[in-house]
């Protein structure tokens, strides 16, 4: 999973520097006063509109789909095909069955699949064999554009539900709210609101330049563009906190790797990154991958960053540490009344 993101974030700050390199070349063209550089520059910058919607579009359809996919695998690759989720064998199956109906396998998205690969897969599946695959092109299968409800859809289809909802609820997208609207707090529901508008315009957008042709050209505004990558970065890490979180619930609740660290006694402090918990006698040490844990549910999920014993810094501390107790430094914010654990290595599945 974690490589789904890895991939979008490296293909926004591909279109970020798609973006610097416009600006530069527009100020240097806008030095010269010919009428034709003039004309030049504004064709160019209607041209440099349509490539950056057309690729922020796909980058994001691209990870929507590779995330949701990631998910299901390593959902499947831990399970029996009947221990999945009801929504995910339930597309799984109709969908599978679509694609062979339609009959289209084999072409544009589709190149390279066959209807015996199809077939197999889904055999395999409803054999409930100790090994088995599952059709990909059916688990994300959509035929809308990724407006909020295709996107809430895809995720509810793997048994993740109301993803966008939980994203409102991250420090990734609260922070961009603060930062972009200068208000301190933001209300989820206005924050659900901003996500289904801001995914809307974008889809209106990449329809109206491949359906309504050159005529619907704007005018490249690098601030504008700039602007809307900031957005879709906290978008796409905060419906990654998401799927995280519920693989974490899935999976190292209860685990012999996960340590119980309890609940903070002091804090938080520092905006909410720093909290001092009692010596839970196992192994620390900077870098382990945390997560918060309220009401039964994983609610936030990172990595140490610092470790204080007796208000001095430290790289680690061993299990039989005399200390009484330890302040702890996250990258993530914390909330009251939330539990800790510490595993004591990552699942690269989600950590870097």
């Amino acid at each position: 999973m974690r490589t789904s993101l890895d991939e979008f974030l490296k293909e926004l700050q591909e279109i970020n520097t798609f973006v610097d390199s416009a600006s530069s070349v527009y100020s240097t063209l806008a030095n010269y006063g010919d009428d034709c550089i003039t004309n030049s520059l504004t064709l160019r910058r209607r041209l440099d509109y349509l490539s950056f919607i057309i690729a922020l579009y796909t980058s994001l359809e691209q990870y929507i789909e590779d995330l949701a996919w990631s998910f299901a695998a390593l959902e499947s690759s831990r399970n029996q095909y009947s221990q999945l989720h009801e929504n995910l064998k339930d597309k799984h199956l109709k969908k599978s069955a679509e694609l062979l109906f339609r009959g289209r396998l084999g072409e544009g998205r589709y190149t390279g699949l066959t209807n015996e690969d199809i077939v197999s897969n889904l055999n395999e599946c409803l054999q409930d064999t100790d090994k088995y695959k599952l059709n990909r092109h059916a688990v994300v299968f959509h035929e809308s554009n990724i407006r909020s409800e295709v996107i809430q859809g895809i995720f509810k289809a793997v048994g993740i539900e109301n993803i966008n909802p939980l994203a409102c609820q991250t420090d990734l997208l609260t922070d961009w709210f603060s930062n972009a609207m200068g208000f301190e707090d933001a209300a989820e529901n206005n924050l659900a609101k901003i996500i289904e508008l801001r995914l809307r315009d974008l889809v209106d957008r990449r329809n109206q330049l491949v359906h309504a042709g050159p005529s619907s050209l704007e005018a490249f505004d690098p601030d504008l563009m700039k602007e809307r990558l900031v957005f879709f970065e906290a978008y796409g890490r905060a419906i990654f906190n998401v799927v995280g979180s519920c693989y974490l619930n899935r999976y190292y609740i209860v685990n012999p790797l996960t340590n119980r660290f309890g609940s903070p006694t002091e804090g938080p402090y520092k905006n909410d990154y720093v909290v001092v918990i009692e010596n839970p006698h196992c192994k620390i040490f900077q870098g382990q991958p945390v997560f918060g844990i309220r009401e039964n549910k994983v609610v936030r999920w990172g990595k140490i960053i610092g470790i204080r014993i007796d208000n001095a810094p430290v790289k680690s501390i061993e299990a039989d540490s005399s200390a009484s107790s330890v302040g702890l430094e996250l990258d993530f914010k914390l909330w009251k009344n939330i539990q800790l654990f510490g595993l004591e290595k990552k699942d690269e599945a989600i950590w870097e």
